[in-house]
């Protein structure tokens, strides 16, 4: 009987150092703000969304790491346009996904400028001058529809160029634009499990998207609109797992 009172006592204390534990380590590894910020957004969007924002709004589809920062304009966004598009598609295209992109952001702004005060270049080019406009390595013969890159540190995008070929198939094309588009903007990864995405990968080019759906709309909206800290994946997923 003695022994088995003990052995209760020292399992109450063991729960109670444990609990203790987790505790300290939650409010020091969670802050205040980041957990009020986490209670925000489940308030506001669905797990869902928010695990989406996880997988797209950090790193870039061709980057190395899984784990990078996040990177978002912090200024407003001037695209300079190089070349001639081939159809007026490709036009509408653009000039429909930056007005979405200013309805959706409210931080920052969107606009074209001929001058050289862009910070994004947009380049209409055949798939002949790629290698040149990239600088890539004249062996380099990869083909695809366009290609984005985005140059930054601290969590602000500094500038950003988009590449557009011009003999890919005219759907595909539109999609691109706005596929890269919204990516330029820091939302830079691809992934297969949402098919009405703009960041949907897909092996065919028959897939196109030439609109947002509302989860994209929701992902911009976290984004820019949400005030997030400047955190990497780890982090904005460490939140909520804290907060609950």
């Amino acid at each position: 009987m003695k022994r088995s009172l003990i052995s209760s006592r020292f399992v109450v204390v063991i729960i109670f150092l444990v609990t203790a534990t987790l505790h300290s380590s939650c409010e020091s590894g969670c802050p205040e703000q980041r957990m009020a910020l986490a209670q925000r957004l489940q308030n506001k969007y669905s797990a869902e969304t928010l695990e989406y924002y996880a997988q797209i709004a950090f790193g870039s589809e061709l980057g190395k790491g899984s784990n990078d920062h996040s990177l978002r304009w912090h200024k407003d966004v001037k695209i300079k346009v190089f070349g001639k598009p081939k159809y007026t598609t490709d036009s509408l295209a653009l000039i429909n996904v930056v007005k979405e992109l200013n309805e959706i952001i409210e931080p920052i702004t969107i606009s074209f400028t001929t001058g050289d005060d862009y910070n994004v270049r947009f380049d209409y080019i055949s798939i002949f001058d790629v290698n040149k406009v990239l600088h890539r390595p004249k062996d380099d013969h990869r083909v695809f529809a366009g290609r984005f890159k985005v140059i930054g540190a601290y969590g602000k995008i500094r500038k950003a160029q988009i590449v557009i070929i011009e003999e890919a198939r005219d759907g595909v094309r539109v999609s691109t634009i706005w596929e890269e588009v919204t990516q330029v903007m820091g939302l830079m990864q691809d992934r297969t499990t949402h098919p009405e995405s703009v960041f949907y990968e897909s092996d065919s080019n028959r897939h196109y998207n030439e609109k947002f759906a509302e989860i994209d709309k929701e992902l911009i909206r976290i984004h820019y609109n949400e005030d997030l800290p400047n955190m990497n994946k780890g982090e904005f997923i460490e939140m909520f797992q804290c907060e609950n």
